[in-house]
Order: C-alpha cells, then sequence, then structure tokens
C-alpha cells in the first residue's frame, strides 16, 4: 500500500510542475529552453484505424482550448502545449520512404519537443533514429510501433503496448470472480496460428488450471470469406446452446475475433450466460451495437457516459455483473498516455528512467484517466519498454 501511495504522491508532485514537492532532478544538458512546444504524432488514417485517430484529433483540440487562457491563476503567462497530428499515406508499404522523411522533418521545427508515433506498421525506427541523430533532445515514444521490441528499447526513449499474455491471465481470473465454473474458448486452427492469440489462450489455459477453473477448447470453422464468416456465426448460435445444457449458466464464453464477439453477447443477453470480455474488449466495440446503442459523435470519446449507457441496458437485461471489458480502448489509451507523458516529459524535464518506473505510471494513469492499470517491463534490462493492462470495468 506504501509503494502505491508513493507513487500516486509522486505522480501529483510531478503533473503540478515539480514545484514546492519535486523528488526528481531534470536533465540539464539541453541546448536552448523553448517555453513553448510541440509535441508531433504519428498515426495511421482515419480509414485504418478510427479510435486511434480521433482520440489524437480529440487531444489536439483540448490542448487548442488551453492554449486560449492566457494566464495562470497567478498571472504567470501560460506555456502553450500543442499537437501536431501526422498522418500516414493509406498505400503505407509502397511509400515508406515518403513517410521516414515525414518523420524525420519533423525535427528541423524546433518547437517540436516530443514525438510520439503510434501504428501497427513495422519500417518506422529508422526514422526516429535519424530524429535523434539530428536532435538527440527530442524525447521519443512508441504507443506502441510494430518494429522489433528489442531493438525498439534500444533505440526509442519510451515504449509502452498491450500484456497480451497478462490480459490472458486476468481475463482467467476475472471470469471465476463473476462465477464462471467454466471458461469456453473459440477459435479456429487458423485464428491460432496468430502468435499473440495462441500466447494468450496458453496463459489463459494455464491459469484456469492455477486456479480450478474448467476450460473447454472448441474449434470453430475457418473464415477466409463471407460464407465463411455466416458459417462461423451458425456453429456459434448452435454451440454455445450445447454448452449450456452440459455446464449450465454459470460459463464465461469467449472468442477470438468480432465476427464471434457479435454472436456471443447476443446471445449472452438472451441466454444469460457470463461475457467477462470480448476479443477486442472496448466499450465501443460489439456493445454498441448489439444493444441498440445510440451513440452521439460528441460522445464518441465519452467513455464514462457510454459505459454507463452499457450498464443501464446490462441491468434492464438482468445481465448486471455478467458482462465486462476495459473502460475505454486501448487504440485510444496507449496514443493518449504517450501524449500526456511526453507533454510531462518536456515540461518536467523528465528522463526514460524518471518515467518508465511501474509505480509511476501507474500513479499516473489514475491521476489523468481515473481508471486502474498494471505496467510490467518487457524484461528487467528492457525496462523502458512498459506492457500495459487496464482494470477490468463489470457492467
Amino acid at each position: 500500500m506504501l509503494r502505491k501511495i508513493t507513487a500516486f504522491m509522486l505522480s501529483i508532485c510531478l503533473i503540478i510542475g515539480l514545484t514546492g514537492c519535486s523528488l526528481i532532478a531534470g536533465k540539464q544538458d539541453k541546448k536552448e529552453i523553448i517555453d513553448d512546444f510541440k509535441v508531433a504524432v504519428v498515426t495511421q488514417p482515419l480509414s485504418e484505424n478510427k479510435v486511434q485517430y480521433n482520440i489524437v484529433e480529440s487531444l489536439a483540440k483540448e490542448y487548442e482550448e488551453e492554449n486560449k487562457i492566457d494566464k495562470d491563476k497567478d498571472g504567470k503567462a501560460k506555456v502553450k502545449q500543442t499537437i501536431k497530428h501526422v498522418v500516414l499515406p493509406e498505400n503505407f508499404t509502397s511509400n515508406i520512404d515518403n513517410a521516414i522523411n515525414q518523420i524525420v522533418k519533423l525535427a528541423d521545427d524546433k518547437e517540436i519537443q516530443a514525438i510520439v508515433v503510434s501504428t501497427n506498421q513495422a519500417g518506422l525506427l529508422p526514422a526516429l533514429q535519424k530524429v535523434k541523430e539530428k536532435r538527440s533532445e527530442i524525447i521519443t515514444i512508441s504507443a506502441p510501433m510494430g518494429d522489433d521490441k528489442n531493438q525498439l528499447s534500444q533505440y526509442v526513449d519510451v515504449n509502452l503496448g498491450a500484456n497480451i499474455e497478462e490480459r490472458g491471465k486476468l481475463l482467467a481470473e476475472h471470469s471465476k470472480e463473476m462465477g464462471a465454473k467454466a471458461f469456453i474458448h473459440y477459435a479456429s486452427k487458423d485464428d491460432l496460428k496468430d502468435a499473440n492469440i495462441a500466447k494468450r489462450l496458453e496463459k489463459i489455459k494455464e491459469t484456469c488450471k492455477n486456479i480450478g477453473l474448467q476450460f473447454v477448447q472448441v474449434d470453430t470453422p475457418n473464415m477466409n470469406n463471407e460464407e465463411d464468416k455466416n458459417k462461423v456465426k451458425q456453429f456459434l448460435n448452435e454451440d454455445i446452446e450445447k454448452q449450456l445444457k452440459k455446464y449450465g449458466k454459470d460459463i464465461n464464453v469467449f472468442g477470438v475475433n468480432e465476427i464471434m464477439d457479435e454472436v456471443i453477447l447476443t446471445k449472452a443477453l438472451e441466454l444469460k450466460y457470463i461475457v467477462a470480455e470480448q476479443s477486442n474488449p472496448s466499450p465501443t466495440q460489439t456493445y454498441p451495437e448489439v444493444m441498440g446503442l445510440k451513440i452521439s459523435k460528441k460522445d464518441a470519446q465519452n467513455y464514462n457516459k457510454i459505459n454507463d449507457m452499457i450498464s443501464e441496458k446490462a441491468k434492464a437485461a438482468g445481465m448486471s455483473n455478467r458482462l465486462g471489458g476495459y473502460p475505454m480502448p486501448m487504440d485510444a489509451f496507449i496514443p493518449a498516455l504517450a501524449i500526456h507523458l511526453a507533454t510531462e516529459m518536456v515540461k518536467g524535464d523528465l528522463t526514460q528512467e524518471d518515467v518508465s518506473a511501474q509505480d509511476y505510471l501507474e500513479g499516473f494513469v489514475e491521476l489523468k484517466f481515473g481508471i486502474g492499470s498494471e505496467f510490467t517491463p518487457l524484461t528487467e534490462v528492457l525496462y523502458n519498454y512498459q506492457l500495459v493492462v487496464l482494470n477490468q470495468l463489470i457492467y
């Protein structure tokens, strides 16, 4: 408990500007001090990752609104913080050189003090290496990037990514906590060729064994076309009912893709079994469609409101405490965290060592987002690559 409180207080000290309770000495190696600064954020285009794109646009507007306030309460001029949103081309693979040049040119703008890259595309690490060659003081953050994690840890200041294996462990544990006596896992043989799905599955199986939760693996048809998708939906509709007859309603049902999620959540509202999480545990994924939620454009990033709407629907369906997920999408959380972290590093003159501590990050997330999280370094040596899982939300 003391460890958590210390981290939380440290985060508060840092966020209010390291005045009066500074516990960390900043770097003193910058050649010049720039009061107003920019954080450049590189993302995939809207057509490829709507959630990621929109959260950056939303934060850019937030920062812009903050900049309109010329004076702080104490009358001092306020530092202007600006987000420069850089969008990768849709035909990234054939334009990778242009994308690299686009990022490297950011170093020419002296107000840019940090660059965040958030894309699952590999190949952009050389761009950040060249940025560092031009201006070593620029803070670089991957949130995450598709390049090799070991290489990223070596050449990028701070790296953030989702903890796939830990999610598998927590998913099994949460299922039991929610009352499940069996864990039903649906995946095709093709699905299990995906390394992340396979790793998560092994962790689910291992955890189920350790906590005494019966595990049932069900092979589904492969999906190669629209007809196959319909076959999978039909298979799930029939097989879930078979599992209920065999194990009763106190089962957790999990599928590995959004096609499965749609069927699993729809039938859960009808048959009242447990869904601790969907394949993508976002409140904006599948829940709104299945529950018929009408979310306005202005509320698209208002995750508290969306979660309240889901809870109301769950209660009306007699499914309170039988459905769960994450409080916000990971595709929104990680880039947003990276942006706030980059801003704090510039303002507080913090190093990668300062912000890569697990306690610091968990306290920072609670302060900025109001949600719980758990960070784990990639390895003891590669401490600046931090993997995260969010605390589960039960509706």
